[in-house]
């Protein structure tokens, strides 16, 4: 189901759609990160500025390993170029709006729950 016969016109043709597509990714994904960053900051107060920027850089691991997944999708040709270029958008979207939507609602919230969670695990290792 190639579009052209010539495999060279048919790899520049994916080349090209895929650096239009990298000019809005590249766009959405400083969005997502904002999303996913400022309730971090929010949400993590305990540890000081350390715990949130631990937090964001393990999120931009799982982009840029999600992301890069996708482009060799692309190049093995076993992936569309409009999924493999947005796959790390849309897996990271939800988990933004999640954390925005519970920075707004508690934003002590996991605090309290990292905390109990651990009084739980401290009276559990003493009982045994």
């Amino acid at each position: 189901s190639r579009l052209y016969i010539d495999k060279e016109a048919f790899f520049d043709y994916r080349t090209n759609r895929m650096e239009w597509h990298k000019k809005f990714t590249f766009p959405v994904a400083c969005l997502v990160f904002f999303f996913i960053g400022a309730p971090l900051g929010a949400i993590i107060r305990k540890g000081g500025l350390g715990m949130p920027i631990i937090a964001s850089v393990v999120f931009f691991i799982i982009y840029y390993i999600i992301d890069t997944f996708g482009h060799n999708m692309i190049s093995s040709e076993q992936m569309g170029v409009v999924s493999g270029m947005w796959i790390s958008s849309f897996v990271l979207a939800p988990v933004g709006i999640f954390l925005t939507w519970q920075a707004t609602r508690k934003p002590t919230s996991y605090s309290s729950v990292s905390s109990s969670a651990q009084h739980v695990y401290a009276n559990s290792r003493y009982a045994n």
